[in-house]
């Protein structure tokens, strides 16, 4: 039986969220969360959105939405504000026991091990009583992935190496928690780089173009010429 994960990008629309450093909560949650939205079906989940633009939804209808899905499991995806640094994770008041406590350790120790290793601090695992995690009937989490009044911590949340690592944490994070396999994403496909006599001179997507660059090498006299695949 397929498991189904609900993924809630918080704020939209007419609520921006937190704000600072040139960023708004809503657009970079709602980034982080529809590539990870992505990667777990990549990995056989089912999954819905409470949102994939930028439209505001209450937080009594984000949770109604997974109820009525009958969600096994509910995300949802937030930015801290407030003079802190780094990423902490919320559980409904009273529910770090059970099913909901067991999920979210896991995935809150692989988040938690991504923003150590990117210099910043795992602020610890939380209790609160979120609109969100209190009316949802399925185990859930609220994530708060960094400070955006932070400069170190926006600087990440601006950096879309760091933003794609993140989302591999998240979903790795979930994969653990349900017992399914997790695939590290396929590294982009770039093309063909050429190297003349040991001096590479240009990387190449199309077949057409690394024959054109092979037939010029030859007419300058190159003698050893290296194509290869990255």
């Amino acid at each position: 039986m397929a498991i189904l994960i609900c993924n809630d990008p918080g704020h939209g629309g007419t609520d921006p969220g937190a704000q600072g450093n040139g960023l708004q909560e809503k657009t970079v949650v709602l980034e982080i969360a529809l590539k990870a939205n992505e990667r777990l079906k990549a990995h056989g989940f089912q999954t819905i959105m409470t949102r994939t633009d930028d439209t505001f939804i209450g937080l009594s209808e984000r949770a109604d939405m997974a109820n009525r899905a009958h969600a096994n499991y509910f995300i949802s995806y937030h930015l801290n504000a407030g003079g802190g640094s780094g990423f902490e994770s919320y559980v409904m008041d009273g529910y770090d026991n059970g099913e909901t406590g067991r999920i979210r350790s896991v995935i809150h120790s692989r988040v938690a091990e991504y923003f150590v290793s990117n210099g910043l601090p795992d602020r610890g695992k939380k209790q609160a009583d979120f609109a969100v995690l209190r009316e949802t009937v399925m185990p859930a989490v609220l994530l708060e992935l960094g400070f955006i009044d932070n400069g170190a911590d926006a600087e990440k949340l601006k950096d879309a190496v760091f933003k794609s690592g993140l989302v591999e944490a998240i979903v790795r994070g979930v994969c653990e928690a349900f017992g399914v396999p997790y695939v590290p994403p396929t590294p982009p496909y770039l093309g063909y780089r050429v190297i003349e006599d040991g001096v590479q001179t240009g990387t190449y997507r199309e077949h057409n173009n690394i024959l054109a660059a092979i037939d010029r090498a030859l007419s300058r006299g190159v003698s050893e010429i290296i194509v290869r695949k990255v």
